[in-house]
């Protein structure tokens, strides 16, 4: 399986060949019509197993952002934003992004 989106820090560089070989620090799932439970629990649950630090959902429907965090080995909810509120990194200071900032 593999993320819409996915990054990984400067530091880690050397996990990038001809594959990615660990796990990133960050991926961000886009849901599609038939993708939800894909991307909300099997994705989730493997990247949580992997050890991604932070995990964002975007979902179209719902016009909004959920942040999941990585504490002790399980993801927790960091934030949800709908619209035009914002959505924040806690793993990056000073990402952040609205719905309808990426929606355009």
């Amino acid at each position: 399986m593999q993320p819409d989106v996915l990054f990984i820090s400067q530091d880690r560089l050397g996990i990038i060949g001809d594959h990615i070989a660990g796990a990133p620090d960050l991926v961000v799932e886009v849901n599609s019509p038939g993708s939800w439970r894909r991307d909300r629990v099997d994705k989730k649950a493997l990247y949580e197993q992997a050890g991604v630090k932070e995990f964002w959902i975007i979902d179209p429907d719902a016009e909004g952002i959920e942040v999941f965090t990585l504490v002790k080995g399980a993801y927790r909810l960091h934030g949800r934003a709908v619209a035009d509120a914002t959505a924040s990194s806690k793993l990056l200071p000073g990402f952040k992004a609205t719905f309808n900032e990426l929606a355009v």
